[in-house]
């Protein structure tokens, strides 16, 4: 039965109830960026091209802020 008890169960490591608020700011930090990154790349790069570099650039900094930013907020949002 100990070991029962020590086992993960795979709906855990899915849905991030495996290891605390930490592990979940992680997965959902990595996740959420890799959701993200591809069709806002895709716009940023448009946007550089087609209209403002510098006004591309600024943006592209905010979005690096505020992937830094997000585990912080989830961490401190989640219950």
């Amino acid at each position: 039965q100990s070991k029962d008890k020590q086992r993960v169960k795979l709906d855990d490591v899915k849905y991030g109830t495996a290891g605390g608020r930490n592990v979940l700011a992680a997965n959902r930090t990595v996740g959420n960026t890799l959701e993200q990154a591809i069709p806002f790349l895709a716009s940023l790069w448009m946007h550089a091209v087609f209209l403002n570099v510098r006004r591309a650039t600024f943006i592209g900094w905010i979005y690096i802020a505020t992937r830094l930013i997000y585990p912080l907020v989830f961490v401190l949002n989640v219950k």
